[in-house]
This record gives C-alpha cells, structure tokens and sequence, in this order.
C-alpha cells in the first residue's frame, strides 16, 4: 500500500475531493481534524469528521453535501476555511496487482473507489459463493451485489469496460482489514 498526499489550496478544491477522496486532514484553530469516507455505500453515514485532538468530538454525514454545509465551532465550513491550514488529500492505493490479489486470498473485506463509484469487496455468507462486490446504483439509489465463485472470476469481472485484475492502480481510497 502507499499513501499519496495533494494540497488543497481552495474551498471549491475542498468541495470536490470530499465526494472522490478517503481522506483529508486539515488543521483549524491548532487542532488536527480528519475527514474519513469509509467507502461503504451500505452505511447511511459515510463520511465522520473527527477532531484528532478530542476524538469524542466527532460529526457524521450520509453525504458531501451535509459536510460542506457543517459546523465548527459555530462558524460554518466556509467561513472556517480562511483559518484553516494543511489541509490535504491523503490516498491510499495499491501497490500491486500482487498485494490485491494477497488481500483477497487472505480473507479481508476491501472497500474502493473506480470509475467515481464506491466498491466494497467482502466475503459471502453462502456456502457456494467466495466473495460478492457491493455498490450503489446512481439513478435508483438501490445496491447491486455481484456474486463470485472464485478468484479468477473476481480478476475478470468488469467495471467501465476493464477487468479488475487490470485496473488495480485505478482504484482509490483503498481500504482492507
């Protein structure tokens, strides 16, 4: 795995990287606070905003809209923006096809983003089932699961008109345990 880190030098920066990116630090008012998306389309509150240095303070959102639009301390985002500072993506890809491959053979549940759509990749309660991808359709809101066999038919399953086993290095906002 690698983490990548981008500056974020405007508010409407910061508007686009909340929908596509799994992580963004920033400082504001000497505290370090953390924008985690747990790219599950399964969970109604995706997105956790946590202050790093109380982390009993935290905000949930089910969306980019409802982060953009919080507040801290009792100023809104934007307002907030003019005193914030190291404010970044931080993202977290694949090094490998290898290291994908090892994550699925090792049993751990994978979440990313492809194709500006989230995915997560996660072991299958059915007997005859080795694991099922889950994502959320955009105009009928409801989820689609994919069901796999096996290894090979997880590599071979297309997204956007390519594999997985070929688009490893596209995905984003990785997450595995």
């Amino acid at each position: 795995m690698s983490v990548s880190k981008r500056p974020i030098s405007s508010f409407q920066e910061l508007e686009t990287a909340a929908d596509d990116s799994d992580e963004i630090h920033f400082k504001l008012n000497g505290q370090q606070w953390l924008l985690v998306d747990d790219g599950n389309p399964l969970t109604p509150a995706s997105k956790t905003l946590i202050n790093c240095d109380l982390p009993e303070e935290q905000q949930f959102f089910a969306n980019t809209e409802e982060f953009l639009t919080c507040q801290i301390g009792g100023q809104s985002l934007a307002d907030c923006w003019p005193q914030m500072s190291e404010v970044a993506v931080w993202s977290v890809q694949f090094d490998s096809l290898e290291e994908f491959v090892q994550a699925i053979k090792d049993g751990c549940d994978i979440k990313f983003s492809l194709a500006g759509r989230q995915y997560s990749l996660v072991q299958s309660s059915e007997r005859k089932v080795y694991r099922q991808l889950t994502w959320r359709l955009e105009k009928s809101g409801q989820m689609k699961v994919e069901k796999f066999a096996d290894l090979k038919q997880i590599l071979a399953f297309e997204i956007a008109g390519q594999s997985l086993g070929k688009q490893w290095s596209a995905m984003k906002n990785v997450d595995y345990g």
